[in-house]
């Protein structure tokens, strides 16, 4: 008679396992960073043959990945994105030659999510906006009921990842923002110190007293169209 025996390896374990494992589930590393990047700007279909990319790792499953990819036309354009605990948080694709063209199909476009940055501490320039940040944070008033609150919040928080992923941000404005529930969308128009102004869309999403914790937004140049 045979018998078998059954051998109980601890959760624990595998775990470990997992992790020390080369080629583990849950291993990430310099390829997987790029290959993620890639996907993401793949979505436009405008772009392919990927070439010449790099990744530099910032933190744990962080990274800032930078290559070339090249249009319909065949020509070259610079692509780069961050990543933050393996999700790509900001990507764009800039126009050929590194400048704006009104005339280009492939000018700048890109996309980031907003409310991963602590920033709430940040004191805002508009000291009338401050105070009332202060107050709703200690709950006094209902912030969902102050649209210029919440569209001049979605705006400070805007600026912080602009300029922290494509630079200096000389202008921005937000156009026909609509608030559902607590998530306020609408497009605006952003200019940056050293290039042309680009359209934007944006998503918002804040808590009862008026705090971000999520949104999202797409940037794109003159030209996008096809």
């Amino acid at each position: 008679m045979h018998q078998t025996k059954h051998i109980h390896t601890p959760v624990a374990a595998l775990l470990t396992l997992a992790l020390a494992a080369p080629g583990g589930a849950l291993a990430y590393d310099q390829s997987s960073a790029i290959s993620d990047c890639q996907s993401q700007i793949f979505n436009d279909a405008r772009y392919h043959n990927p070439h010449g990319a790099s990744a530099t790792e910032t933190g744990r499953h962080s990274y800032k990945v930078n290559g070339l990819v090249k249009d319909r036309q065949n020509k070259d354009h610079r692509f780069n994105c961050r990543i933050e605990n393996r999700e790509v948080v900001s990507w764009n694709v800039s126009p050929e030659g590194g400048h704006s063209d009104s005339d280009s199909k492939a000018a700048m476009i890109g996309a980031g999510i907003i409310g991963l940055a602590v920033i709430a501490a940040a004191v805002s320039q508009d000291k009338g906006h401050q105070d009332k940040r202060d107050a709703y944070d200690r709950g006094e008033g209902y912030a969902l009921d102050d649209m210029d609150y919440l569209k001049k919040e979605c705006a400070h928080e805007l600026r912080f990842h602009l300029e922290r992923d494509y630079g200096d941000v000389s202008d921005l404005r937000l156009k026909h923002p609509y608030l559902s529930g607590r998530t306020l969308t609408g497009n605006g128009r952003v200019s940056f110190e050293d290039s042309d102004s680009r359209d934007l869309s944006f998503t918002c999403d804040f808590d009862r007293r008026g705090g971000i914790h999520d949104g999202r937004y797409t940037l794109i140049g003159p030209g996008y169209a096809d």
